[in-house]
């Protein structure tokens, strides 16, 4: 159940283990994914929101090697939720990682 906490940029390992219980993603577009879009409740303040993290950065840098199999990324809360003591900065200030499948390659990129 939502509730309204004070703002407080923390992480820890127990608001990855309650996030990875719930959240979903997908990648955006389907065929040849820019974005992942992961999206469900802090596990803190309990808000939901939707998290676009950018896949193309990571390919054009190279940094997304064949041999990885899933991707670890840090999620902050993001909620539209005003919290107090947040001197306007957006959602509860939590973050934790959430691991996900890599995307499969697509055609394009398996010719490249």
């Amino acid at each position: 159940m939502p509730k309204t906490v004070r703002y407080q940029e923390e992480s820890n390992p127990e608001l990855a283990t309650t996030a990875s219980a719930g959240w979903r993603f997908r990648f955006d577009p389907d065929d040849g994914p820019e974005w992942v879009v992961l999206a469900g409740a802090c596990p803190k303040c309990g808000h939901e929101f939707e998290y676009r993290y950018p896949l193309v950065p990571l390919v054009v840098a190279g940094e997304l090697p064949d041999d990885r199999k899933v991707l670890t990324i840090r999620v902050r809360c993001r909620c539209s939720t005003r919290h107090p003591g947040s001197r306007g900065e957006a959602g509860c200030g939590r973050s934790w990682t959430l691991r996900v499948p890599r995307p499969a390659p697509t055609r394009s990129d398996a010719g490249a």
